[in-house]
């Protein structure tokens, strides 16, 4: 596998960590987002970009962007998880009527030719809550580094979504960054979404509570 760079947003499609293991080249990649900007290194070539993944701050404080404070007050209620491998093809999505509630991560799993079978040693998704409400999308992810909160609007067609941010804290470096489109599949118990970069699909679960 190459150099493996998920633009994952935190809206929908938790960053998958960890993911060196996986690349036959070497390299170390590790990603992560928030409101749809991303961050990545590689130890391959000694060098590493980023486009709006990541947020620190100075003194303690962080600001929001869309008037919201912390953007919502969810609590989190998902756990950490493993991601597997499967070298088979991607379930294909179906659409569906994502219904209002909350919703946790509950599996992520990757997709393609490339991608080792079973376990993925040292690849995780961060524990994740969602809330859906109506055209409204709110997200917990709580990362060892702490808790980063979305709100988007949400908008589907057929078997397509896009997310849209409107509030993010942290606020990425970049801002909020431009609307995240995916697949998905929706069923009375929880919806599936598909993100589809360099041959490699990435599947991320949910289960409404």
């Amino acid at each position: 596998m190459s150099k493996l760079r998920w633009i994952l947003s935190a809206t929908a499609l938790v960053g998958i960590t960890g993911l060196g293991a996986a690349c036959s080249d070497g390299s170390t990649t590790t990603s992560s987002s928030s409101g749809g900007g991303t961050s990545s290194s590689s130890s391959s070539g000694g060098s590493s970009s980023s486009s709006g993944g990541s947020s620190s701050s100075s003194g303690g404080s962080s600001s929001s962007s869309g008037g919201g404070g912390q953007c919502n007050a969810l609590t989190q209620q998902g756990t950490k998880l493993d991601v597997t491998g499967s070298k088979a093809n991607a379930p294909a999505a179906t659409g569906g009527t994502v219904a209002d509630g909350t919703y946790v991560l509950t599996g992520s799993k990757l997709y393609g030719a490339s991608v080792p079978e079973g376990p993925i040693t040292g690849a995780s998704s961060p524990a994740t809550t969602v809330e859906v409400k109506g055209t409204t999308y709110n997200s917990i992810i709580t990362r060892p580094t702490g808790d980063s909160r979305t709100t988007s609007t949400l908008a589907v067609s057929g078997i397509n979504a896009t997310l849209t941010a409107t509030c993010a804290f942290p606020v990425p470096d970049g801002g909020l960054g431009a609307p995240i489109q995916t697949t998905y599949s929706a069923t009375a118990t929880g919806f599936t979404i598909y993100a589809v970069q360099g041959g490699i699909t990435a599947e991320q679960a949910y289960t409404k509570k």
